[in-house]
This record gives C-alpha cells, sequence and structure tokens, in this order.
C-alpha cells in the first residue's frame, strides 16, 4: 500500500469504468510462471494451472496468456466473481471497510504502466497481453524445506519424499503431482528465453523467484542476457532464502551491481523470507542457517551500499505469517528493529521492509484451526506494534533525527499490515462460531486441516529426528486437540454431531463430548439456537444433568 492513494476512491473509480465492480488488472498484466511445472497464476491467491504446451506452439506468450486465464478475464469484465479469486472476495465480503489486494495491485503504479485500463477496456479479455510484472521461476532447486512449501519448489523437499515416500497417514501431503523439468530439457524454459526479447520491452517489473533462484544455473544467463540486452526502466527483485553460500551472494552483489553502475538496469529490490526467530524459525523453516543467514542479509546490505536509494534501498523480509509464527512474532519484530538500528542511515539507504501476508495454503498452515485461546497472542503483538510505531515515537527525537529515527520504527503502512492480519483473524474466530458460516470455516473443514497438522508434524519430526513439543512447548494443548482428530474414522465425527444437535427431535448435549472441546463457541451458538426455538434439550457435564429446556 501507498501513502496518499486512495483505495476506496479507486475502487469506485474502477467500478465506474468498467461498469462492474470485479475487476483486477492482475489477470491481465501480472504473471507468475513456474517453468519448472509449466504453470501459472496472475497473484499468489489463486492455485496456479497447468499451461498446455500445445498452446506454446507458435506463440510463448501463452506462458501468461493460457486459455484458463482467458476465461476468468471474461468473467471479470462481465461482472462475474471468478470463484479461484475468493481470497479476495472473502476479504470484500467482511464489510465495506475492508480492502482486498484487488484494489491495491489495481492502483499500483510500480506495476503498471499509466494507460493500464485504457489498454484493457481496448483490448478485452482475450488479447495477447503482456505482463508489466512478472515473477518466474527456473527451476525447483533449494536447499530448505519449509512447512509449508511443497516438492514443486522445493528439490530438497522432492529428495525427502523420493527417499521416505508418501506420509503413512496422511498420503494427501506434500505429493508431487506435477512433472518438473530439468533445466537443460525443459520447454517451457525454451518458450521464455524466445519470449524474452520481446516482453522485455514494455516489462516494468521483474521478479526472480524459486525455488531458491541462487542455486540455479538459468540466473547466471539471465543477468548475462541483462547485461547484452539492457533494460533501464526495468525494476529487478529477486526472492532468496539467503540460506546460501555467502559466495554465491557475493557474486550476484557484484553482478548487479555493475548492472546498476552502468544504467543496464534501473534499481534493485531484494526479497527474504522469515517470520519468527531462534529454534522456532528453523524448525518451521528445515534447514534453516540463522548465523548463515544475517551474514548473508549483511552481505547485500554492505555490498550494494554504494548505490544511491532510487537504485537499492534495502531488504523486505516477507512474512508468511502462519499457525507457527503466531507465540513467536514478536521475536521476529525485536530482531527488525535492531536490524533497523544497525544498517538505517541518514541517506534512509539500506532499509530492512516488512511485509504481512497471511498464508491461506495449506490450509493446515493457515489460522483457521488455531483455537480462540490463542488471541492473548494477538494482542501481544498489536501491542508491541503501538510501542514501537513512528506515530508513538517521533516526540522523543530532535526535529534534525527524524529522517534518520523514522526508520528505526514501525510505518503506519505496516501496522496497517498487521491489523489485515489480526482483522482476518478476528474474522476466523466469528465466523467459526456461526451456524451458517463462509465454507471453509465449515466444521469439517477446520477438523481436517488440524488433522493434516497434526499427521505433518508427527511424520516430519520422525523423518528429521526433531521434537516439535520440545521447540514449541506453549502449543502443546494443541497439538493434543489435533491428535485427537488423527484416526480417520473420526474424521466426520464432529460434522454429525452438529447435524444432529441441529435437529428439533429431544437431544442429550454433553459438555465434555470432544465437539465441544474442538468447537466451543460454535457448541453455545447451537445451544442458543435450540434454546430460541424451544427444542427439548438437555445438558450434561461430565454425565451429571446442569440444565435443561
Amino acid at each position: 500500500m501507498y501513502k496518499n492513494v486512495d483505495y476506496f476512491k479507486e475502487r469506485e473509480s474502477m467500478k465506474e469504468l468498467y461498469g462492474f465492480d470485479t475487476m483486477c488488472t492482475a489477470k491481465f498484466l501480472s504473471s507468475t510462471i513456474y517453468l519448472q511445472s509449466g504453470q501459472t497464476h496472475s497473484c499468489y491467491h489463486p492455485a496456479p494451472h497447468d499451461i498446455p504446451l500445445k498452446e506454446l506452439e507458435g506463440n510463448p506468450a501463452a506462458l501468461h496468456n493460457t486459455k484458463h486465464k482467458i476465461e476468468q478475464r471474461k468473467k471479470m469484465l462481465t461482472g462475474e466473481r471468478p470463484q479461484e479469486c475468493s481470497y479476495c472476495w472473502n476479504v470484500e465480503d467482511m464489510g465495506d471497510e475492508y480492502l482486498s489486494d484487488r484494489i491495491i495491485k489495481s492502483k499500483n503504479e510500480l506495476l503498471l504502466t499509466e494507460d493500464a485500463h485504457e489498454e484493457i477496456i481496448k483490448n478485452g479479455w482475450d488479447h495477447n497481453y503482456r505482463p508489466t510484472y512478472l515473477e518466474i521461476s527456473f527451476g525447483n532447486e533449494c536447499n530448505m524445506k519449509c512447512a509449508y512449501c511443497h516438492p514443486k519448489a522445493s528439490s530438497a523437499w522432492m529428495k525427502e519424499m523420493q527417499l521416505n515416500g508418501p506420509m503413512p497417514e496422511a498420503p494427501h501431503l506434500q505429493v508431487l503431482d506435477e512433472t518438473i523439468y530439468p533445466e537443460d530439457a525443459n520447454p517451457y524454459l525454451d518458450a521464455f528465453w524466445e519470449w524474452w526479447l520481446f516482453l522485455r520491452k514494455k516489462l516494468k517489473v521483474l521478479r526472480l523467484t524459486g525455488g531458491e533462484p541462487l542455486l540455479q544455473q538459468s540466473i547466471w544467463k539471465f543477468l548475462d542476457m541483462l547485461d547484452k540486452h539492457p533494460c533501464p526502466e526495468l525494476t529487478f527483485q529477486l526472492n532468496s532464502n539467503l540460506n546460501i553460500k555467502n559466495k554465491l551472494v557475493v557474486r550476484f552483489c557484484e553482478r548487479v551491481s555493475k548492472l546498476l553502475t552502468e544504467g543496464k538496469i534501473k534499481r534493485f529490490q531484494m526479497f527474504t523470507s522469515l517470520e519468527s526467530w531462534g529454534e522456532r524459525a528453523s524448525y518451521t523453516r528445515s534447514g534453516l542457517d540463522l548465523e548463515l543467514w544475517e551474514k548473508n542479509l549483511d552481505t547485500v546490505l554492505t555490498d550494494l551500499d554504494i548505490h544511491d536509494v532510487e537504485k537499492f534501498a534495502g531488504i523486505t523480509i516477507m512474512n508468511t505469517f502462519n499457525i507457527m509464527s503466531v507465540t513467536s512474532y514478536t521475536d521476529f519484530l525485536k530482531k527488525v528493529l535492531y536490524w533497523r538500528k544497525k544498517y538505517t542511515n541518514a541517506g534512509g539507504r539500506k532499509q530492512v521492509k516488512f511485509d504481512i501476508p497471511h498464508c491461506t495454503e495449506p490450509s493446515h498452515w493457515s489460522l483457521i484451526g488455531l483455537p480462540d485461546e490463542y488471541d492473548p497472542y494477538f494482542e501481544l503483538i498489536s501491542e508491541f506494534f503501538e510501542q514501537y510505531k513512528w506515530k508513538a515515537n517521533w516526540k522523543n527525537y530532535p526535529k534534525e533525527e527524524h529522517d534518520v529515527a523514522y526508520y528505526w520504527h514501525f510505518s503506519e503502512e505496516e501496522v496497517k499490515a498487521w491489523e489485515r492480519v489480526k482483522s482476518y483473524w478476528q474474522s476466523v474466530r466469528e465466523g467459526r462460531a456461526k451456524l451458517q458460516c463462509p465454507e471453509y470455516l465449515a466444521v469439517d473443514r477446520i477438523d481436517d486441516a488440524r488433522r493434516n497438522w497434526f499427521l505433518f508434524i508427527k511424520e516430519t519430526d520422525k523423518r528429521r529426528n526433531t521434537d516439535f513439543l520440545t521447540v514449541f512447548p506453549e502449543m502443546k494443548d494443541y497439538y493434543r486437540m489435533c491428535s485427537s482428530l488423527a484416526d480417520l474414522d473420526t474424521r466426520f465425527y464432529n460434522q454429525e454431531v452438529k447435524q444432529l444437535m441441529m435437529q428439533p427431535h429431544e437431544i442429550e448435549i454433553h459438555h465434555d463430548d470432544d465437539f465441544f472441546w474442538h468447537h466451543p463457541k460454535l457448541g453455545q451458538s447451537i445451544i442458543n439456537f435450540r434454546k430460541v426455538r424451544m427444542f427439548k434439550t438437555k445438558l450434561y457435564d461430565n454425565d451429571k444433568l446442569v440444565g435443561e429446556f
């Protein structure tokens, strides 16, 4: 989000411009392409879909302009909400005061040309669009096994699955259904090199992601192409886990520095990922060496500091805020403040920024299964943001120090990013207590997420000789709750109990039943439902009658 942009006004403008409140420019002018598996999507909320090789015949632009995307574009331009974009629709349906990513992406001047909307209106849904923002993955080579990642984006994950096979009690987890093409024999990569010289002329931002790009050969070929065919208006971005040999980071910085010095690219931006600190971070992101990570962070911020802030402004840390970062997120925030004090100078260079997209898939890493008892952690994080945000601290510094001290605190944009996560958490808490709740908060969905989480933890502890409860002792009650759902025969028990309790005939309700352990607020909503309708009910606690109506 950007300062001085009225996104609510922008939503109204788009509605007037297109005639519908269903448009998102990302479907047209943004693209993420996984060349190793031949898949694409236009933002990270919808699942990637396959790029048929037949569509690429004579048209490498079909890497982005697939028939599937064209169908979704048509829906948007005719007033229909594509189902795959439900993340944004769910946010908007929370109320008029909530902003979804489709509005923010559609007003992002860094990603779009000035005539973006005019181009879409002129060309319609079936045009061969050249994206102005492109995120691309050359391969799945990666040395880490982050919990919410998968073999398609991590060769380390793929090797572990090949060595150990599917998870015995949960073969549906970490399945590699796609063909993974090697870099030296990949028809999708060949199509990209063919498309590049045409594509680059309109491209504003190109972001290389992984796997881990700095472990792949294609990145060095790409840097050679930038050297031979400059893109002086291009913002070049890199996603790196910063968990690779330091000499690779040094080599990469040297190449990028040369491109910046010679004006062959406009600016460079580095992105990395982390959302906790200490042993919890190393557990969730298996293979992470925090000492090496911090050394590489220092290398990037130091080696590229010769460039002014317009060419290199620092590093942005992407938080995949998930179920296992809730209890230690403030530890990460403390490190952010430490790095800001260490690296930010009077020119505002070498900033350490962060963004907080919350995890939505796979569902067992999202927040939907976390019990209400974890709410105090969210309050603690909010209090930390309030304590260290710039608005609460600017008076503590002389005016002449504001240009530097500002970067030592949390910006209002960062505070708002956290508030979006917290609002989502609140919507989860409220939604799953309702009798008529969103589909993703249905009893069977929550139970399935909890079951999958436990089975994943249980099996990965066995395979990696780790111990979740030693690293996360504060989550032992959640671990126990989820373990009670491990038996496949009990998977739909709670859903059946809910349906039974909604019936008008006389029933007994036992507060010590597993249903009330797993879904306490929903259980109370059902009791209220029955009470209002005078459905005959007896309430028991440990087999003792405690009430009836």
